[in-house]
């Protein structure tokens, strides 16, 4: 089972759902922010670049019109689109490699000497961002390492360092993601065989989302079989953490790539995410943070966890990044951490 199969069956099953609530008059308002989520996840597809996967919810089921529909019918609007610019526009970075935590100290110095908040993006989304951090800094007990996956949790990162300065929870910052992947292979290939392991489970387990976690777990070892470079690099870096316990923070919203590192080391017995996506409420259950979904793209696409830095290879287990090529999107992201540093120490305060 995959994804595309997967959720063109969910989709339809709820779009007809949606008509019969409708008809029968008994539609609610999480009826209607369920529809909201659904709609905004598709235009969040497209936004990406993922255009043939968008076609096909649109030539077979008519999916976002359908949707917009019921819920302008019920008197509300979908959510806006979070980006101007589409995240697959070509981004250029410099040629020169740095240490991963080499340069996100260097970042953090800076921010500590500014003083400029980040005037462009809607300042409420650090306030959700901090909710988030204080739940997760909350839930984890101490003798525990907790692997924030990068880069979408930069800020929640930082905001973990700072607070647990005696060390009792070590923050430990990994760059893991699609581009990581291909150094392994072709990335999307090996990402969708991953993400078709959780759907496989997902469908066989739909009765019982206990079994959902354990039983992706046994898939993607399955999967690693025929990638054995991929898992023997995994297990390295994991064997480097010494710590009984392991906890992985992540935005969301599939919670794919957390789930690959559960394969790889047993002790990984806590995975966070921010938000999921609404069939896969029940799977993550009290895992995820919030069903405002309609955040996360805000929360992902700030400058300085969407475009600063990127993956460029990992080297005698250290994680290099290239920087952005481009003066504007540093400042700004030099004027949203400070802005964030700002926020958590103000926090530290309260």
């Amino acid at each position: 089972m995959d994804f595309i199969t997967y959720n063109l069956n969910w989709y339809k099953e709820r779009l007809d759902f949606y008509s019969s609530v409708q008809k029968n008059r008994n539609v609610t308002k999480d009826i209607v922010h369920e529809a909201k989520i659904l709609h905004k996840f598709l235009e969040d597809i497209r936004d990406e670049g993922y255009l043939s996967t968008y076609g096909l919810f649109q030539n077979q089921l008519q999916a976002t019109q359908t949707l917009t529909d019921f819920i302008e019918l019920n008197h509300e609007t979908p959510f806006r689109l979070d980006k101007v610019a589409p995240v697959y526009k070509e981004l250029v970075y410099k040629q020169s490699e740095k240490p991963l935590l080499q340069y996100i100290d260097s970042m953090s110095q800076i921010a500590k000497q500014a003083t400029t908040p980040a005037s462009s993006i809607d300042g409420t989304i650090y306030e959700e961002i901090l909710d988030f951090c204080k739940w997760v800094h909350n839930s984890i007990p101490k003798n525990t390492t907790v692997i924030f996956l990068l880069r979408d949790t930069l800020l929640p990162y930082l905001a973990f360092r700072q607070w647990n300065d005696d060390c009792s929870k070590i923050a430990l910052p990994m760059l893991i993601g699609r581009k990581f992947l291909s150094q392994f292979g072709d990335g999307e290939t090996l990402y969708n065989g991953i993400s078709d392991a959780l759907y496989t489970v997902l469908h066989d387990t739909k009765e019982i989302p206990s079994r959902f976690q354990e039983s992706s777990v046994e898939h993607i070892k399955d999967f690693l079989l025929n990638n054995n470079s991929l898992r023997t690099e995994l297990e390295k870096i994991l064997s480097e953490i010494k710590t009984p316990n392991i906890s992985i923070v992540e935005t969301g919203a599939h919670g794919t790539m957390p789930l690959l590192l559960k394969a790889c080391d047993r002790r990984i017995n806590h995975i966070m995410l921010y938000t999921t996506l609404p069939w896969l409420y029940n799977s993550w259950g009290q895992y995820y943070y919030t069903k405002k979904y309609e955040n996360l793209r805000l929360f992902e696409t700030l400058s300085c966890q969407d475009k600063l830095l990127s993956f460029s290879q990992l080297k005698d287990g250290v994680f290099y990044i290239r920087e952005i090529d481009d003066d504007k999107i540093i400042m700004d992201s030099r004027a949203e951490l400070s802005c964030w540093n700002q926020i958590v120490n103000r926090a530290d305060g309260e």
